[in-house]
């Protein structure tokens, strides 16, 4: 390719003689100073990738028809194509400063796509509109499996601060049914299992001395409600996945607790695993593996035997020795996890 450049007081061009392409920067553009860099190394590839429709394009080069939901870019401007609709919708400015984002940290469009796919999940357009007004205010990151990363203020035993009924400890994945949580923006304090960005922290609930790390899927959002910015959020469940150790209260208002645009939340999709902490992953029993019945006078003595560990649970879910069970009884062994259904009587290995 064959490059020239122009340079004023006032802007840069860059034409790619072999095409016709081009791009400007004016100086007002925080781009205008990285983009006189960049020619001073002759590297003009990178300067054409600070134009945003460049950006947006080279970021969506991967994407093939085995994408549910593919972005294309179609004079200057991009379009999000959902399986199965010929409708294109076209891509948001908070999405697009999300790529930006996303790019200069080296990630590539996989977590996009699944977010985007997620967010067309959704079934309440209002929902959709509204969370891309959290996304503007909202700098936390998405998951590699379409997922955004949300806080949420709990009690010191991990109850949420309201009802002091919902487990909200890591590995809990809360929910209530949709259709009871109220999908009013306007009304502004309301039903709904509730999650912010950092700018609400301050004005989160005074009875809460925790701050934990949710998993939000787009798709379970109802509302956002419409004061403090667009802060905060309700949904019908989520999963709780990390904590914020130490003094978060003096830090965290002013500062996330990572600058990311992405997190890997399992060790099984490359990542490093939740910024630190494992993440919480069902293990799923071999199928043919025998599940017999017990007795009660059973039960007690494996609850009696020392080398064995005893955990009761409630109806909601939780997280123990990185497996999953609902209103089981827990029997920890060297040779692995059981649950014991204390209705049926019946084990199983986890």
């Amino acid at each position: 390719m064959e490059y020239v450049h122009f340079i004023n007081n006032d802007s840069i061009t860059v034409l790619d003689t072999s095409n016709g392409e081009q791009v400007k920067f004016f100086s007002n553009d925080d781009r205008y100073n990285q983009a006189l860099n960049l020619i001073s190394e002759d590297d003009y590839d990178a300067v054409f990738k600070l134009d945003v429709k460049v950006a947006v394009k080279s970021f969506f080069e991967m994407t093939d028809d085995s994408f549910d939901t593919r972005v294309t870019i179609k004079d200057g401007v991009g379009y999000i194509k959902l399986c199965g609709y010929s409708e294109r919708i076209e891509l948001q400015p908070e999405i697009i400063n999300r790529i930006i984002k996303m790019q200069s940290q080296g990630f590539d469009c996989r977590p996009m796509i699944n977010f985007l796919s997620n967010l067309y999940d959704n079934p309440r357009k209002s929902a959709i509109d509204e969370l891309y007004l959290f996304i503007e205010a909202c700098e936390l990151p998405i998951t590699e499996d379409g997922h955004f990363i949300a806080y949420k203020i709990v009690r010191d035993d991990y109850k949420d601060i309201y009802s002091g009924t919902i487990d909200n400890s890591v590995g809990a994945i809360p929910f209530m049914p949709r259709a009871l949580v109220d999908d009013d923006r306007n009304k502004t304090c309301s039903s709904g299992l509730h999650f912010c960005s950092r700018s609400y922290l301050r004005y989160y609930g005074s009875g809460g001395s925790r701050c934990m790390l949710v998993k939000v899927n787009p798709a379970n959002v109802v509302s956002i409600p419409s004061d403090y910015d667009n802060a905060k959020g309700r949904a019908w469940t989520y999963e709780v996945i990390g904590e914020v150790k130490g003094e978060w209260r003096t830090w965290l208002p002013n500062k996330d607790y990572t600058d990311s645009a992405v997190v890997y939340t399992s060790k099984d999709d490359g990542g490093p695993g939740w910024a630190g902490l494992d993440s919480v992953k069902p293990t799923v029993p071999p199928a043919d593996y025998p599940k017999p019945k017990m007795t009660l006078s059973e039960i007690e003595k494996i609850v009696e035997d020392s080398s064995f560990e005893y955990v009761s649970s409630t109806s909601q879910w939780y997280n123990y020795a990185s497996s999953y069970y609902v209103g089981r009884k827990i029997v920890k062994t060297e040779l692995g996890c059981q649950y014991i259904d204390l209705d049926t009587y019946q084990n199983s290995f986890l």
